[in-house]
């Protein structure tokens, strides 16, 4: 009998990764710490702002004035969607494997907006239309809503009473 001697690496079948984006993980951890310290420092910038403009104004004048710092947070916060909308969702690269035979069967990379299309096409209104509500018309009727409270805060009697429940939807 001759025996026959296999290494490890010739018997266990290649495994593919899946990665959801082309970036690598430290770049992702990057982008995510930029996106974190964006928005702590237009916060920051915002508070600096409020205290110079404060400074030379009357104590009835600041309680009737939005705080900078918040509507800087809530900006740069809306502004951080954006780019979680045209950034890679879902990734896959399914492949069968038999013998060390690899052959790939699909594959596909999707952001959310590519991710609503593809749902619409196939026939998956019902899910297209939540995954838009909630990704997209959700956050821009909110920031809608927010806009008005703080325009309409300082108007009339009405204008004070929608500003109240522009800002009450919201919370």
């Amino acid at each position: 009998l001759q025996h026959m001697s296999l290494g490890a690496d010739a018997m266990a079948p290649a495994q593919p990764s899946l990665h959801g984006s082309d970036l690598l993980p430290h770049e992702l951890n990057y982008y995510a710490l930029v996106a974190v310290a964006a928005v702590l420092g237009f916060t920051a910038l915002g508070a600096i702002a409020d205290k110079v403009l404060c400074a030379g104004q009357l104590d009835e004048k600041r309680a009737f004035r939005s705080r900078l710092w918040v509507l800087c947070m809530l900006l740069s916060s809306y502004a951080v969607l954006v780019p979680g909308l045209m950034m890679t969702l879902i990734s896959w690269h399914l492949s069968f494997s038999f013998f060390g035979v690899t052959m790939p069967l699909s594959m596909r990379r999707e952001n959310t907006l590519e991710l609503v299309r593809s749902t619409a096409e196939e026939g998956a209104l019902v899910a297209a239309a939540f995954i838009t509500a909630y990704a997209m018309v959700i956050p821009v009727l909110k920031l809608l809503l927010l806009a008005l409270g703080l325009a309409w805060q300082h108007g009339n009697a009405t204008k004070t009473l929608w500003a109240r429940r522009c800002i009450l939807t919201v919370q």
